[in-house]
């Protein structure tokens, strides 16, 4: 840039920018730089921004997968301790969000892929800074301006899963917060089915729960993204998730050797999903 450029003119340009052509990319480069230059509540406003002005059209958006939500959803008793569902009528794990419209719904409940957004997950765990993340709530925060108010020159792209993974990563990475960062990666998947068939998504969301060391709900993570991903035609993607799984369950085979039976076969479908 010029000599006496400023941050704030960057941030200008590329707002101005995604006025005109709104993008996930862009949005994720904005809150990238908006994190650093403006801190936290910033960021998480622009996330916030980014998903009601986005299109949400598109396999996997909510309530128009096209029983996608049936293939992955193998059911809770699937992935032992996993309660895969929550009664429509219970209470909602994001507060601000409509129990009847937000969510994919089977028979009536809501399923998740993991239960990373019920409200008692992470409240015994130490974190640097205590959310509940809502961001439905935070857009009637944001303060109106005509510039907010301006019409895209072109129509605005879809949600990708690359909004939801930038965003963890911020909360996880710069904001200290990964409890935080996994109710991130748990509400994409929740929202959007298709992220599940997105290995590189999984992938991120599992390294997290490792981390975390939250067995039952990596191994369900995997177990569906699999069932989901069956068919995929990326080979080196499906490879991956192949490959993470057996590591995990390999794993988890040192610490209780009753699990090598998984273990061995996991490796098994592993071979045939990969070489036929």
């Amino acid at each position: 840039g010029h000599a006496g450029s400023r941050p704030s003119d960057s941030l200008k340009v590329l707002e101005k920018y995604l006025e005109r052509a709104p993008t996930s990319l862009g949005f994720c480069l904005y809150q990238r730089l908006v994190r650093r230059y403006k801190g936290v509540e910033a960021a998480r406003a622009v996330f916030a921004k980014a998903r009601r002005v986005l299109t949400q059209h598109g396999l996997g958006a909510t309530g128009s997968s096209s029983g996608l939500e049936k293939q992955i959803a193998v059911g809770a008793s699937a992935v032992p301790g996993v309660n895969g569902v929550t009664d429509s009528t219970g209470q909602d794990p994001i507060p601000g969000e409509d129990p009847v419209s937000s969510g994919t719904k089977d028979a009536g409940k809501r399923w998740m892929v993991t239960n990373r957004l019920d409200v008692s997950i992470g409240t015994g765990a130490a974190s640097h800074t205590k959310v509940d993340y809502a961001p439905s709530l935070k857009r009637n925060n944001e303060s109106a301006s005509p510039d907010n108010t301006a019409r895209p020159v072109i129509a605005p792209g879809p949600i990708t899963w690359h909004l939801y993974a930038c965003h963890a990563s911020i909360e996880h990475r710069l904001n200290k917060s990964p409890e935080v960062a996994a109710r991130i990666y748990e509400l994409g998947l929740r929202k959007h089915a298709s992220f599940l068939t997105k290995p590189p998504y999984v992938i991120k969301y599992a390294q997290l729960l490792l981390e975390l060391q939250d067995t039952v709900n990596l191994r369900a993570l995997l177990t569906r993204a699999l069932a989901a991903c069956g068919d995929s035609k990326n080979s080196e993607q499906l490879e991956a998730l192949w490959d993470m799984t057996l590591q995990c369950e390999e794993m988890w085979s040192i610490s209780d050797p009753t699990n090598i039976e998984v273990a061995i076969s996991v490796e098994r479908r592993r071979r045939a999903a990969l070489l036929g």
